[in-house]
């Protein structure tokens, strides 16, 4: 049994109205690889079930303390069973791509059942006709909740089902039956919230003593005012993405591209990042879709970018995340001049004082007793789903997956996308995720956005296009 801190507790609190903070993952296998040729859904099913019992948070429930005194508790679930999280789809007729991705984003909106381990799965055949992906390939949607995993545990999750070597499937022999414990009781769990509280309390106020000096010293160190508070202001432009009415949906769709592509591409702007150049091939497309729907704002958008904050002795953290704001210069033409403005930006907003003071404020957060903090994101989270105030244009996550190739029951991984949510006033959100040969960047808006994604897939491929021509 392990206690939720008050960061992981946040990803609940943060919910409101039909907003549920789950991430997922669609991985692409080519059965070409695996013995004889076929895989089928049991023999997958088999070697996701070896590799359970390495991964805890696949197996953990949630159980919450009455009256909501104090965090709730990841519980080993003594039911647990791979049956009621992994499913079976055929696609149906042509399996083509808008045919897979009307499931992809049917199984997104499908809400996770709380009384069970907070993720759930499916084994998706029958893909056919999708240019850059195998003939009578397999995919694997897996969908979490975000308090149960980062990217430290994403990773261990694909370690841990898949194997280095084609012909890596375990046998349904080796895999020993869970066990699980036993829920504890709620007069239990309410025996243990005072004393927690009032611990989490004394560490709260030490983690603020250790925090200040640091907050003064960062605040106090050369730096260059415009390298804090990029939003450019607290209001910002209204756009094509940023919609004041939900329409009811989500859309899902993307693009794959060649990895060594994106990464030569660094070389068109001195420093340039990879992720630089995605925000440059975004931002991009964005401009595009902006002149066919609607006006192009004078100034450029905001993006987010959730990041990691944690630094050396920061190993075992569970969640040390903030949220980086950058420019997209979706006003500028000049696609090198637009690179080298985003990499100065996102250089300027690493460096700045709302991200170096983000890791001694973690400490203060991880450690805020639960009756004082819950009350406040609730509401914050209530707020802002009723208000007009648009935060950022878009989110932007990228996750690198395993740089070196990787087999699920036999079939080698041929491509990886993500998919993340939208709320409120930002309608539209990217998720940039990797294999050895190619870099996905997989879009999610409200259906009040768009009518059709091909536009903006169309969009980000002339982007991704005019920075290939600058190559030649």
């Amino acid at each position: 049994m392990e206690q939720l801190n008050s960061i992981e507790h946040m990803f609940f609190d943060m919910e409101a109205g039909n907003f549920s903070l789950d991430v997922s993952s669609l991985h692409f296998y080519d059965p070409a690889t695996a013995p004889r040729g076929k895989v089928s859904y049991q023999q997958v099913f088999n070697r996701f079930r070896a590799g359970v019992d390495a991964v805890p948070v696949l197996r953990r429930k949630l159980v919450t303390v009455p009256f909501g005194v104090d965090h709730p508790y990841w519980v080993d679930d003594a039911e647990f069973d791979l049956a009621n999280h992994l499913e079976h789809i055929e696609l149906e007729g042509d399996g083509d791509w808008a045919q897979l991705m009307e499931v992809v984003a049917a199984l997104f909106a499908r809400d996770i059942p709380r009384a069970k381990p907070l993720w759930f799965g499916a084994i998706i055949t029958g893909i056919s006709g999708v240019e850059g992906l195998p003939e009578n390939g397999y995919a694997m949607f897996l969908k979490m909740h975000h308090a149960a995993i980062d990217g430290a545990s994403g990773r261990a999750i694909q370690e841990a089902i898949h194997d280095m070597k084609p012909k890596g499937v375990r046998k349904p022999g080796e895999v020993a039956e869970w066990g699980g414990e036993e829920a504890p009781s709620r007069l239990k769990l309410l025996a243990k919230a005072y004393p927690n509280n009032l611990r989490k309390l004394i560490l709260a106020g030490r983690a603020m003593v250790k925090a200040v000096p640091a907050l003064v010293r960062e605040g106090s160190a050369n730096r260059d005012p415009a390298a804090d508070g990029d939003s450019g202001g607290l209001l910002l432009p209204e756009t094509v993405f940023n919609p004041k009415r939900s329409g009811g949906g989500l859309r899902i769709d993307g693009a794959m591209f060649p990895l060594a592509d994106i990464k030569a591409m660094r070389s068109l702007a001195a420093g340039a990042t990879l992720n630089d150049v995605v925000f440059a091939i975004i931002a991009g497309a964005m401009q595009r879709y902006m002149e066919l729907y609607g006006d192009v704002p004078a100034q450029p958008l905001i993006a987010g970018m959730p990041m990691d904050v944690r630094g050396e002795g920061d190993e075992n953290a569970k969640v040390m995340v903030t949220a980086l704001m950058s420019r997209l210069y979706t006003n500028i033409d000049d696609p090198i001049e637009r690179l080298v403005l985003t990499h100065e930006s996102n250089k300027a907003g690493k460096d700045s004082l709302s991200i170096r003071a983000a890791r001694p404020m973690m400490g203060v957060l991880e450690h805020t007793p639960h009756l004082a903090l819950s009350p406040l994101i609730r509401a914050s989270a209530w707020l802002a789903e009723r208000s007009n105030f648009i935060p950022m244009h878009t989110l932007i996550t990228n996750v690198p997956g395993i740089p070196v190739p990787i087999y699920l029951a036999g079939g080698r991984m041929v491509g990886l996308m993500g998919v993340v949510p939208v709320a409120g006033r930002t309608g539209l959100t990217h998720a940039v995720f990797s294999t050895p040969e190619t870099l996905s960047i997989t879009m999610t808006c409200d259906k009040a956005v768009m009518a059709d994604t091909r536009d903006y897939v169309d969009c980000l491929q002339a982007s991704y296009d005019e920075y290939l021509a600058l190559l030649d």
